[in-house]
């Protein structure tokens, strides 16, 4: 790249150095305009009209590229600085534009022409880790929010129907990497489709700086699953950091998990497919009773009576009769509720009215004979519509607005008290439960000491969990339709 820049400025020098010629670099931002017709001649041609532009297009090239340039000279890099360095020329090629952005596409695509750092390297950071006879990986001492692991990827592709497509012809180009991914495991994909896609089907998983791109990481795929997981997976497009969740002890197996935490259990044994069945502490604690079909007697405010089981339910404290059927019309409801607000002529009319009317079809739901489970996510979403809607009123003119916010509060702190109780005994927080509390942060808060109490627990989520990396910079879509 370094000696086509340096072709194409000295060109542009010796063709336009006539004095008449002044180089009008201003008038260059936009480039020259290319003709429609691709050819040789026809791009010389255009190219010569607007030789100033194409100078001032080398510069821009030269000094957006250039600093990469001289950092690759650097022999045996650290894996932090080459996970760096991955991601600014990332950025200089979008900044630079489209035709760049093409070369990126390239590179990505083709594993030949990458370095063995950039196909599959991975190394255990400052004696974290150590790896066990069956693969996994066995802690040292190590402190919550230390990284342990580092992991280039060995494919990467925006998400979408051709995504497993994409990677299967990245690991082709690479008889090693080949090798290593027809060794990792297929899980519920087997047989439904060729055997390399069936492994990146079951391995590959989106990053969580970038959402919207896929990639495969082999020895981060091997790491166990748990539905409480003790370490997460900080990846990119280029690479992965495992980092801890929790102070762990020596000899802790490290464990992350495959899907969304804040699920309810079915849900989370839906993503995981057929044939993969999780046993880990906390499925098996929810198998008989899970906490979020699970509501508490009307009556007695006692018992445990459970949405999932289909069978008459008497409150074992007091006797009174729970009839599943009226639940689970209160959540029905909600649902309507719901998915009427996620509309946008729901943003019509005015948001004191909708709050009370939304308020009032909360309190039916959670305060009737046979009520709602409160942790249920339709409950939980309505109750955020009414927070949110509070929040549009106070900031009306003409509103009560202390009514407003007081109404505000009452319910986000309900939402995410109970979204956080969805999450389980683990640390870790999904990407809707991260955003719910950044929207939280531009409400007005009562003192200070609360609002430096919520900002100093959204930096250090933002610290343990790198999905929130960016989220100023670019929308992301939630993971879970039911917490916009």
């Amino acid at each position: 790249m370094s000696a086509a820049v340096a072709a194409s400025t000295v060109f542009s020098w010796r063709s336009y150095r006539r004095p008449s010629h002044l180089f009008h670099l201003r008038s260059a931002r936009h480039g020259p305009v290319l003709p429609s017709r691709y050819s040789a001649d026809e791009i010389s041609r255009t190219c010569q009209q607007h030789m100033q532009r194409v100078f001032a297009r080398c510069l821009q090239v030269a000094g957006r590229c250039g600093g990469w340039l001289f950092a690759i000279m650097r022999e045996n890099p650290s894996a932090e600085e080459d996970a760096l360095r991955a991601s600014e020329l990332r950025k200089a090629l979008v900044d630079l534009g489209p035709s760049f952005v093409k070369v990126g596409q390239l590179l990505s695509s083709r594993v030949d022409l990458l370095p063995r750092r950039a196909t599959g390297h991975s190394e255990i950071l400052e004696g974290r880790l150590q790896r066990s006879d069956d693969g996994g990986l066995i802690t040292a001492k190590v402190l919550a929010g230390q990284p342990l692991f580092f992991e280039a990827a060995v494919a990467c592709a925006p998400v979408g129907p051709k995504a497993c497509g994409s990677l299967a012809r990245q690991c082709r180009a690479s008889p090693e990497v080949l090798e290593k991914v027809m060794k990792l495991p297929t899980g519920r994909f087997t047989g439904e489709t060729r055997e390399l896609e069936a492994a990146l089907a079951c391995n590959a998983r989106e990053c969580s700086r970038e959402p919207g791109f896929v990639a495969l990481f082999l020895a981060c795929s091997r790491i166990p699953h748990s539905c409480c997981p003790n370490a997460i997976i900080d990846s990119a497009q280029t690479h992965a950091v495992l980092r801890a969740l929790n102070d762990m002890d020596a000899g802790t197996t490290v464990k992350v998990s495959y899907v969304t935490v804040s699920l309810n259990r079915q849900a989370r044994q839906s993503q995981l497919g057929q044939g993969f069945t999780c046993t880990c502490a906390r499925c098996v604690a929810e198998e008989s009773n899970d906490p979020q079909f699970t509501v508490a007697c009307s009556s007695c405010k006692k018992g445990s009576l459970s949405l999932s089981r289909e069978d008459p339910q008497h409150c074992k404290a007091c006797g009174a009769k729970f009839v599943v059927a009226e639940a689970l019309r209160h959540v029905q409801e909600a649902a309507k509720a719901n998915a009427f607000m996620a509309k946008a002529e729901s943003a019509r009319g005015d948001a004191v009215q909708k709050a009370m009317a939304l308020e009032t079809r909360l309190r039916t739901a959670t305060t009737s004979a046979n009520p709602a489970p409160p942790r249920h996510p339709q409950i939980l979403q309505l109750m955020n519509n009414v927070a949110n809607c509070y929040f549009y009123a106070a900031q009306t003119p003409g509103s009560n607005q202390a009514a407003c916010w007081a109404g505000f509060w009452t319910y986000k702190q309900r939402f995410m008290e109970g979204l956080e109780a969805n999450h389980g005994p683990t640390k870790q927080r999904d990407l809707h439960y991260i955003l719910s509390l950044r929207r939280m942060l531009s409400a007005k808060f009562s003192d200070r000491e609360e609002r430096e109490k919520h900002q100093k627990k959204f930096e250090q989520l933002m610290q343990q969990d790198a999905e929130t990396q960016g989220l100023s910079k670019r929308k992301i879509k939630s993971q879970c339709s039911c917490y916009p």
